[in-house]
């Protein structure tokens, strides 16, 4: 049925994730921020797969979510590869998986092919998706490591640009760091945000204690450096005299063995709801992140949000430069020793580093605000569609 005239009909956006919402890690709340903050003008699908990689969502977070979107569900995708990084060797086998869970999902797919835009956290699935006028966005979310240029990174380009991968994707977002992507994709347009924005109305500082915090937030999986914080941290202890302490945060197949090693070195919480998890931000002071695996950290902005001094993994070099340039955090390389040496730096000067909570919260809410970021990102893609279509 056709609009009434001088009736603008909301643009249909899709976000395409290659889990089911409620693992409720990295992307799937790059999805849920996309959701929140789009405005009457945008009518969001949310297509996710049935692969639960753990479950952070609650029951309530999802059906609050369910009421802001429509949920479209593909099936057949529950292996195990996909919790890893998109790699060459997926690029292999998932191109020809999309044959088949096309055809698996075939009558779901049809009612989605009139989208104005989908929006891909993961690229290598756009092959699924053949939208009857509109288009693909694709992005860097598990994609185009880009650090450093590497030569995965760089061969990957050069096939997305001489049209033999990714064919059917427009246009990419990619992160702060990854500009040099815009080098090696000069057929393709290439936009450059942030993954996401922080809702600056939760995680915002809070007092401190004489205690000084550490924290570190993510995944527990090797890749991640929950170790290397842990290990870094009982360095710290034994070459200090005040009072520290470090609260570990996050679920995954490290978790029982962090439990039962490392119980009396670290505070462990598992998972975490969102108010919970804010104000254990707002109430630290020093955030580790010794990821070796992220193409960009949401959880170093949202400690950054929170007022707290950072030690970034220097895999992320590039990412987090306005901060570092402003004194807010520093990149350290992600190992024990490296870590712990700024760590000690960091405690030494823990006055400062206090003295400037709120100053650094504001820098991320007239910055990275969700507000911004966010409808920055959507509002491009409505005009990328808008734009195929003059």
């Amino acid at each position: 049925m056709s609009n009434p005239p001088n009736i603008k009909r909301a643009f249909r956006l899709g976000i395409f994730i290659f889990t089911d919402i409620r693992t409720g890690a990295g992307t799937e709340r790059v999805a849920m921020s996309i959701i929140e903050s789009a405005g009457r003008d945008f009518e969001i699908y949310l297509i996710q797969t049935d692969f639960l990689d753990g479950t952070r969502l609650t029951s309530q977070e999802y059906e609050t979510l369910s009421k802001k979107c429509n949920i479209v569900s593909l099936q057949g995708f529950n292996f195990e590869h996909l919790t890893k990084r998109m790699n060459f060797l997926n690029g292999l086998i998932i191109p020809i998986a999309n044959i088949f869970l096309r055809f698996r999902n075939r009558k779901i797919l049809k009612k989605i092919d009139d989208l104005d835009a989908i929006y891909l956290t993961s690229n290598w699935f756009s092959g699924l998706f053949h939208l009857k006028s509109g288009i693909l966005v694709g992005s860097s979310h598990t994609d185009f490591g880009f650090s450093e240029l590497s030569k995965v990174s760089v061969l990957k380009a050069k096939l997305v640009n001489a049209g033999l991968l990714y064919r059917r994707i427009s246009a990419f977002h990619t992160f702060p760091g990854m500009e040099s992507m815009i080098n090696f994709l000069s057929n393709k347009e290439v936009k450059v945000f942030p993954p996401l924005g922080i809702d600056t109305e939760k995680f915002y500082p809070r007092p401190s204690s004489d205690v000084i915090r550490m924290l570190f937030v993510a995944r527990l999986e090797e890749c991640k450096g929950p170790l290397i914080a842990i290990e870094s941290f009982i360095k710290l202890k034994l070459s200090t005299k005040i009072k520290v302490e470090m609260n570990i945060v996050g679920e995954g197949t490290l978790k029982e063995r962090i439990k039962k090693e490392y119980a009396n070195d670290v505070i462990f919480h598992g998972v975490m709801d969102e108010n919970e998890l804010s104000l254990m931000y707002g109430r630290s002071d020093i955030f580790l992140a010794p990821t070796t695996c992220d193409t960009f950290s949401i959880v170093v902005l949202e400690a950054f949000a929170s007022g707290l001094y950072v030690l970034i993994s220097s895999h992320l070099k590039g990412r987090f430069d306005d901060f570092v340039q402003l004194g807010y955090g520093e990149y350290v390389d992600p190992n024990p020793i490296s870590m712990h040496i700024a760590m000690e730096n960091a405690i030494a000067n823990i006055e400062s580093i206090r003295s400037k909570k709120e100053e650094i919260a504001t820098y991320v809410k007239n910055n990275y605000d969700v507000k911004i970021v966010n409808e920055n990102i959507i509002n491009w893609i409505r005009d990328l569609r808008n734009k195929k279509h003059r």
